[in-house]
């Protein structure tokens, strides 16, 4: 959705790699907002993101106006739905990723049959938009890559510009906490008290805590602290400073 970053141009760089040609689309997307003022606050940089594109390599860019991604003779919304939609953050963002898979959607009619590079950063996006492809057979080889991250472990968001330096320091906290359920996770000492622990730790840090769960990355069912096991995951939403941060680390 433009406001690009490190993590946007590592995925350029790969699709620029792997391909022939690569079209970057940027298109901060109406319907996948469930809050207005975020809509109004998103950062808009477009010719900074075309300066970019055009380091890495890319062949072109696509910068549709809303107008012609949703012209007004055409229905607003796709009608997929999957169970993805209902817990985290669907449940946290009712309608985004009814919006998600619009847009997407179009935008794979488009350049039909295509490698699709998504940052694993946005997990459950990306298995929202993999089920998409499944359901409908599209021809679409959907790529995941690895979330980037600042030396001190911060992952690259567009939204981390509206914070102050201080909250850039403090983000880290989210980092933190899910390092520590890795470890405890992988030495066999995860439970319900020592996960608790670790989220009540955020709250006390300023965070707002939205979820801090451990889950099966297939189906994304909760799973139990005592049952987690290398291979799930951790994923995490709170709130710093009036933006919204969201986070995953495999355990």
């Amino acid at each position: 959705m433009g406001a690009l970053h490190d993590g946007h141009m590592a995925l350029m760089l790969r699709s620029v790699a792997e391909n022939k040609v690569t079209v970057l689309s940027i298109f901060v997307n109406p319907t996948q907002f469930n809050n207005a003022e975020d809509l109004i606050k998103y950062p808009r940089q477009e010719a900074a993101d075309v300066a970019m594109a055009q380091r890495t390599g890319v062949d072109a860019v696509f910068l549709p106006s809303v107008e012609e991604m949703y012209p007004p003779t055409e229905p607003a919304a796709l009608h997929f739905v999957s169970s993805l939609f209902d817990v985290f953050e669907g449940k946290h963002r009712p309608g985004h990723f009814a919006g998600v898979v619009t847009i997407v959607r179009k935008l794979f009619a488009l350049i039909g049959p295509c490698s699709a590079y998504f940052g694993e950063k946005d997990f459950q996006q990306l298995a929202v938009v993999r089920a998409l492809v499944a359901t409908e057979a599209l021809p679409v080889r959907v790529v995941p890559c690895a979330t980037v991250r600042t030396p001190e472990g911060l992952a690259m968001s567009s939204r981390n510009s509206r914070l102050s330096a201080n909250g850039l320091h403090q983000a880290l906290g989210i980092f933190r906490a899910m390092s520590q359920v890795v470890q405890i996770v992988r030495a066999g000492n995860c439970t319900d008290e020592s996960l608790g622990q670790i989220s009540e730790e955020l709250r006390d840090e300023g965070f707002d805590v939205e979820y801090f769960s451990l889950i099966n990355p297939t189906d994304f069912t909760e799973i139990a602290p005592t049952d987690a096991l290398p291979g799930h995951r951790i994923i995490a939403a709170a709130w710093l400073e009036g933006v919204r941060l969201i986070d995953n680390m495999e355990v």
